[in-house]
């Protein structure tokens, strides 16, 4: 079943997704709090860094929740197959591996709206950075790295820290009529 805080038009989209623009204080603080620096002096430095600049913070300007009906139903099925494989793994008296993300990123991303992350497959949320040029396949097609070049080779990137995903994300400058999709 898709999440119960969805839109009912996500279905009805011939893009085949929806964006939902947020406005409610506590999930906006959330993602603001995910957001915050680790290590101001790392902002704007490293060989992976695509725009170097001069500040010490991110701020969250807005926030959209991607409906995606095709995206949903596949991440639910490898989900499934993965507490499959974790229910097996257990029954052998092993343990699946544990990645401990920052404490910080973790309180932040338990203030999101009311989906429970799977414990037994170590689920938990991370951040991606891309360039603008890309964002609308990803909304379309999920990430791919097939598609996804890189400072260190072709793959999808996720993080745990915002230091990091800003080092990969140009600074997109508005243009005079920007393009929303409602």
């Amino acid at each position: 079943a898709r999440p119960s805080y969805w839109s009912d038009r996500s279905a009805r989209r011939e893009e085949g997704f929806s964006l939902v623009r947020l406005h409610q204080t506590a999930l906006l603080a959330a993602l603001n709090d995910a957001l915050r620096v680790q290590d101001a002096a790392s902002l704007s430095r490293g060989r992976d860094v695509r725009e170097p600049g001069n500040y010490t913070s991110l701020q969250l300007a807005a926030a959209w929740r991607v409906e995606n009906p095709f995206l949903w139903d596949k991440y639910m099925v490898e989900r499934a197959g993965l507490a499959s494989y974790a229910a097996r793994v257990a029954a052998r008296g092993d343990e699946v591996p544990r990645v401990d993300v920052r404490p910080e990123l973790t309180q932040a991303t338990a203030r999101l709206e009311e989906r429970q992350l799977l414990a037994a497959v170590n689920e938990t949320y991370l951040m991606h950075g891309t360039r603008a040029e890309t964002v609308l396949s990803i909304l379309r097609l999920g990430l791919n790295e097939r598609f996804s070049g890189g400072h260190f080779g072709s793959g999808s990137y996720l993080a745990e820290v915002s230091d990091k995903v800003n080092a990969v994300t140009p600074t997109v400058i508005p243009t005079a009529t920007p393009t929303v999709i409602p």
